[in-house]
């Protein structure tokens, strides 16, 4: 049920998502090009009030557990094991736009720089591996 519901919350942001704008990810030259001024993303504070954080952009430090769906030219929703400063470890959803960066497989590590959109997804607009 959870996973139909995360599949239904990935097909309802199509539009959302044709207004993001896609930022390239990885690095070039040797330089990220994650924002570096960015807090950490609030894990503890997501699990009891993902709606407060709207509209918000965060660092977060995630490893691929799976994909959940993927549509070609829109993108795939991935369920990503986090981890925060404070110790906490939970699986969320994301979801990366077609285009916005190299393929990821289970078991890899990335830094995101992610936006908490509209239905409390986690919209992932940079990553690159750590």
């Amino acid at each position: 049920m959870l996973k139909n519901k995360l599949i239904s919350s990935f097909f309802s942001f199509l539009a959302v998502l044709v207004i993001l704008s896609v930022i390239g990810c990885g690095k070039k030259d040797g330089s990220s090009n994650l924002p570096s001024n960015l807090e950490e993303f609030p894990l503890a504070f997501y699990k009891q009030n993902p709606g407060g954080l709207q509209g918000n952009q965060y660092q977060l430090k995630a490893q691929i557990d799976r994909q959940l769906g993927w549509k070609q030219g829109v993108g795939r929703l991935l369920l990503v094991q986090v981890s925060s400063s404070d110790g906490l470890v939970q699986k969320v959803p994301v979801f990366i736009s077609e285009g916005t960066g190299p393929g990821v497989l289970p078991g890899q590590k990335f830094l995101m720089t992610v936006l908490v959109g509209a239905d409390n997804l986690i919209i992932v607009e940079n990553y690159e591996k750590y």
